[in-house]
């Protein structure tokens, strides 16, 4: 059986790289009590961008939201929350 993941809550964080704008630390539970932090990255070109409106629209979500979006898209499909999501001018993806 899928584990069920819930997103609970985003907190904003120092960015760890200087091409990152924005990071969120996104915590989410499972049924089971387990408990699974994600860092959520915004780079600093899809920043640049986004005044132009040439960004992804799950970028844009993933600010509206600090960064609760890709979470919980990554955990609608099924999958556990990963550690890292990366969102750059063409859309968020998990990373290692």
């Amino acid at each position: 059986m899928t584990e069920k993941w819930r997103v609970r809550e985003s907190k904003r964080v120092t960015p760890e790289k200087k091409d990152v704008w924005a990071s969120w630390t996104v915590r989410s539970t499972a049924s089971d009590g387990r408990e699974v932090w994600t860092r959520v990255d915004v780079s600093r070109e899809a920043m640049n961008r986004l005044e132009r409106g040439d960004v992804a629209d799950a970028t844009r979500q993933a600010l509206r939201t600090q960064g609760r979006s890709p979470v919980e898209a990554a955990v609608k499909q099924g999958d556990d929350p990963p550690a890292r999501i990366v969102c750059t001018p063409t859309g968020c993806k998990a990373r290692a």
